[in-house]
């Protein structure tokens, strides 16, 4: 009964964004790109610490999904509402 609830919260995601893309007048702010660039530059460290060539840290999947894909995932929302 828990995964009704949460499948319609995740539903909602995608209309939340548009929401916010399509506000009037747009918010225009240098925030989310920054943030975004941030971000990105989280994941590329990420990327370049555990390179076989660099530390070679071998991290677990977990730590690969909320220090890189997690940080890339946010860059590209954030981004597009910047440049939207």
């Amino acid at each position: 009964m828990v995964i009704i609830p949460l499948l319609a919260a995740a539903l909602t995601i995608p209309w939340i964004y548009t929401a916010v893309l399509m506000m009037n007048p747009p918010p225009y702010s240098f925030l989310p790109l920054w943030l975004g660039g941030g971000c990105v530059s989280v994941g590329v460290a990420y990327m370049g610490w555990n390179l076989p060539c660099g530390q070679n840290a071998r991290w677990s999947q977990k730590r690969f999904l909320i220090f890189c894909l997690l940080p890339l995932l946010l860059a590209s929302v954030l981004m597009t509402i910047f440049w939207a």
